[in-house]
């Protein structure tokens, strides 16, 4: 999925919130957040980014073995946010 692909999805999805805003705007937004989000992601080590009523991604260090040395790799693993339970009546 591209990009553009991803912005068209959720103006269609929303198309409200999105308003007049031209589609060239909405595909510079969303790169300019997934851009911020990957900033984030690799300037944390090792830990948790959590984005509120979305999910978090857990970043994690590895350890790798390999036939003549053992190395650590990072890995990165996103869980979304599960919905609120709803109350049984």
């Amino acid at each position: 999925m591209t990009l553009s692909e991803l912005a068209k999805a959720a103006r269609a999805k929303n198309d409200p919130a999105f308003g007049n805003i031209h589609d060239n705007r909405v595909d510079a937004i969303v790169h300019e957040v997934l851009g911020e989000l990957l900033k984030e992601i690799e300037k944390t080590e090792e830990g948790e980014i959590e984005l509120i009523g979305f999910g978090k991604f857990i970043i994690k260090k590895i350890p790798v073995k390999t036939p003549d040395q053992k190395t650590v790799q990072r890995r990165i693993i996103f869980r979304a946010e599960q919905p609120p339970n709803k109350p049984t009546r």
